[in-house]
């Protein structure tokens, strides 16, 4: 999800939420990551779900931070998705 350019906030973005379609029906899947300016909800789940991303900005000074957010599918390494994650932070004029 991308915010507009021209678009600020006075504290943490709204948290973002993305869809998860396994292909295979009624698998279990699991959220690893080590971000720490990021909070996941659920952290694992079964078959076709929905986790929420929340950025938390309010203790970061004003940069980009990088991170990824690995979808792990049944226990098998193999079949992970690893999806990158961007919070840029600006200082208001």
């Amino acid at each position: 999800h991308t915010y507009p350019k021209n678009l600020a906030y006075s504290g943490d973005p709204q948290p973002v939420t993305l869809s998860i379609t396994p292909r295979i029906a009624g698998i279990d899947w699991s959220i690893e990551e080590s971000i720490p300016w990021l909070d996941i909800e659920p952290m694992e789940g079964q078959g076709v779900g929905e986790i929420t991303l929340h950025g938390r900005g309010l203790q970061l000074g004003p940069g980009d931070y990088l991170g990824k957010v690995k979808i792990v599918y049944g226990n098998d390494l193999s079949r992970a998705v690893v999806v990158p994650v961007h919070f840029r932070i600006r200082t208001l004029p």
